[in-house]
């Protein structure tokens, strides 16, 4: 009774103690999930199809780094080589992969095979089919979650009839390119977590909407939100509850410690609705008795070229502890760097943002949007694959 009285009052002595107690609860080790009994705060989705640039750039590698020599005996004599080049010019990839983890790829692949046979020499064009699977897994290095893609099996590469004088090489061009193929590296989706937004926990699912990526934020306070069961209209969504976005200011806030004047900033409830955001803050000031204050901050997100930002416009006085003094909220939240703090951890779990693919490639995630829906924010965007 009296903790209660005392946090109504603001009694001098107990402002310190109150602050403390706020900072304990929100920056102590958040509790490790036990086993898989666990739901996540943070779901990704990422279309099969936002992934086959960056998988046939994987594939081309292969194709590139193969230039394994070929040789034959025919009866126009004893071909010194065949140097097969090829490249992918079409990969699609699909639910229905034949493993657990695994999308179907199908494609077509295109080349040119220089032959030489003593003094004669020649060009053979062509074509092939293959299909396959690719395998996406997750690895952990510290804080940071390794989502990658590899060819798992290549069940079929086909050419078309390419002959060398009347000898019919396709035989010998499907074993080279099936070896090629094979020979692609395994590639990084995404790489989530790290030390703005650190994971206790993630976990991988594939199936008709794609990848699914179930995360576990390492804050306290955070709010479990259920898988989307709606079709996936871009190439990948992300959802985390405003209550883990929340958990996520406090814990900056927090480790920021004092702003100037000996003012500290504790953000305690969010709301989103659209491109609109209501946060409610409490500034304390912690210089001799101390006080706080609480207001009401107003303000919108948006993404502005590729850069997701939400800024505060418009604050109210809620409340405020006994003696307390005028403070300017949205000034302060500026200078905290509070709101980024949100948008800095978002972009931890946004796949693609810090992921090298193939060679000096990069799969990078545009965010488009980002919105609230009922409880959650929910950002959506493409994957682009750049140099």
């Amino acid at each position: 009774m009296f903790w209660c009285i005392a946090t109504l009052m603001g009694c001098a002595g107990n402002i310190h103690q109150l602050y403390e107690q706020e900072k304990h609860a929100v920056l102590k080790p958040a509790a490790l999930p036990r086993a898989e009994s666990w739901d996540g705060d943070i779901h990704i989705r990422i279309s099969p199809g936002a992934l086959s640039e960056v998988s046939q750039a994987a594939m081309d590698a292969g194709l590139l780094a193969w230039k394994k020599k070929l040789t034959l005996d025919t009866p126009i004599g004893p071909i010194a080589s065949i140097r097969p080049r090829a490249q992918v010019t079409r990969l699609t990839l699909a639910p229905g992969g034949r493993c657990p983890d695994c999308l179907s790829l199908s494609g077509t692949l295109e080349g040119s095979a220089t032959w030489k046979a003593g003094p004669v020499s020649g060009v053979v064009p062509f074509t092939a089919a293959l299909a396959g699977d690719l395998a996406v897994s997750i690895e952990r290095d510290g804080t940071d979650w390794a989502v990658m893609g590899a060819l798992a099996e290549l069940s079929r590469l086909k050419v078309s009839a390419a002959s060398v004088g009347s000898i019919d090489v396709s035989r010998q061009l499907s074993t080279w390119g099936k070896a090629a193929v094979d020979a692609a590296p395994a590639f990084r989706i995404s790489t989530l977590g790290g030390d703005e937004l650190p994971l206790r926990a993630l976990r991988l699912s594939v199936d008709e909407a794609g990848i699914g990526l179930e995360a576990l934020a390492d804050v306290n306070g955070g709010a479990s939100i259920p898988a989307s069961e709606a079709p996936l209209e871009s190439d990948w969504q992300l959802r985390t509850s405003t209550q883990t976005a929340l958990a996520i200011m406090r814990r900056a806030a927090f480790e920021a410690g004092l702003l100037e004047n000996d003012v500290a900033l504790d953000p305690r409830a969010l709301t989103a609705d659209a491109s609109q955001f209501t946060l409610d803050l409490r500034i304390w000031r912690l210089a001799g008795a101390g006080w706080w204050r609480d207001y009401s901050v107003d303000g919108r997100m948006r993404v502005r070229g590729r850069k997701i930002e939400l800024e505060g416009e418009e604050a109210h006085k809620v409340s405020s502890s006994r003696g307390a003094g005028l403070a300017d909220p949205i000034a302060l939240l500026v200078e905290g760097r509070i709101l980024e703090a949100i948008v800095d951890s978002l972009k931890q779990v946004v796949p693609g943002s810090r992921s090298a693919a193939i060679g000096d490639h990069k799969l990078k995630a545009v965010t488009r949007e980002i919105k609230g829906i009922d409880s959650e924010l929910v950002l959506t965007g493409v994957m682009k694959l750049e140099d």
